[in-house]
């Protein structure tokens, strides 16, 4: 049933399903044109890749193939909330655990909708479970209360456990502490009839979309006629804007921003494909030199420009020497130093250099 997943709504995408049914078909149809113009499999994202390597470091219950001593802190405050957190619901060691499994939602026969929690733990009895979220990143997610993903995770759960009747949402984050929310089978049951009919909707042709803050989620924002339309609108010039105004109009640019950098990738895919095809306009590749084996490099120009000049051309990558330190923990290394902590022994070469600004999101607010 995979194949099929593709293809359907998933709850991961359900918060902006719920604002923007035309979303998903625009999704489809913009992922279309860019496997049409080459693109192959996912696209890669950096921000993606930390939040599945978090994932991985929680399932397996080690931090050792996580690369910095931030990422291992939040691991360490991500099991400490998740150990708490099933204290607290009372869990058991004959209890019922299901990790990133995908679950359906079918009409009759017919899938559509699925949906892959993070954690349940369901009770011997099957009356009880709980459903988990792992959020490792900055980005603040709507309380469990108002999560639409957990809600629609609850009602999967619901059609595959039918003796459920007692649902518990939670995010567990190391930056934010989430409220846990207790549902019964009956909201759940009601959420359904909600989700069914943003279902539906959400499959017909020539729904309208809507531009708010979940475009930025959107796979389909490159063919996304609201958005155009919002990118010729006429805007308040900054000295006519109110400064308490000014968050409105700072939130619109970050969906420009997307929006402008969707369609510029999209068109380098097709001219990656067919070079000649767009008049005036060529991709330049970018080439970094990069140098291997350092022990032979040195060896090799030491003698012509000199040992300082050579160390003064060195950089040195903090990330690398700290997932390093991390590999030799608990080895008899360790007893050359008179500290555990990496960043004890950094400190004294380490100079912090301020970097231009960036104008971001308060997400604490």
């Amino acid at each position: 049933m995979d194949q099929d997943r593709d293809s359907l709504p998933s709850a991961s995408a359900v918060q902006r399903l719920m604002q923007c049914q035309a979303s998903h078909r625009m999704t489809l149809k913009a992922r279309a044109m860019r496997q049409e113009a080459g693109e192959s499999g996912g696209k890669g994202d950096e921000w993606r890749d930390k939040g599945t390597a978090m994932h991985d470091a929680i399932f397996k219950q080690s931090s050792a193939d996580l690369e910095t001593d931030q990422d291992r802190m939040d691991y360490s405050k991500i099991m400490k909330r998740f150990r708490e957190f099933l204290g607290g619901w009372g869990a058991m060691n004959d209890d019922t655990v299901i990790r990133e499994e995908r679950l359906w939602l079918h009409h009759e026969i017919t899938p559509i909708f699925s949906g892959r929690p993070d954690y349940i733990r369901i009770s011997p009895n099957r009356k009880r479970a709980a459903i988990i979220d792992f959020k490792s990143l900055w980005n603040k997610a709507p309380e469990p209360r108002e999560n639409d993903q957990l809600w629609s995770q609850a009602v999967l759960l619901a059609a595959e456990e039918p003796e459920v009747q007692e649902f518990t949402f939670q995010i567990i984050s190391p930056h934010y502490v989430y409220q846990p929310h207790l549902a019964n089978r009956m909201e759940v049951l009601d959420y359904e009839v909600k989700l069914r009919t943003m279902l539906s909707v959400a499959e017909r042709e020539g729904n309208q979309p809507k531009t708010g803050d979940y475009c930025k989620h959107c796979g389909g924002l490159m063919i996304c006629p609201a958005i155009q339309r919002e990118a010729a609108s006429k805007s308040e010039h900054p000295s006519e804007l109110k400064l308490e105004n000014a968050g409105k109009l700072l939130e619109r640019l970050e969906r420009m921003e997307k929006y402008i950098k969707e369609v510029r990738e999209y068109y380098k895919l097709v001219l990656a494909k067919e070079p000649d095809s767009i008049p005036g306009w060529k991709i330049i590749e970018k080439q970094m030199r990069i140098l291997k084996q350092p022990a032979k490099i040195r060896d090799a120009v030491v003698p012509v420009i000199g040992d300082k000049a050579f160390w003064d051309s060195v950089s040195v990558s903090i990330t690398k020497i700290e997932a390093a330190w991390e590999k030799v923990k608990g080895t008899e290394l360790m007893s050359k130093t008179p500290t555990q902590n990496v960043n004890v022994v950094l400190a004294p070469f380490i100079t912090i250099r301020t970097q231009e600004a960036s104008l971001v999101r308060d997400k604490k607010k």
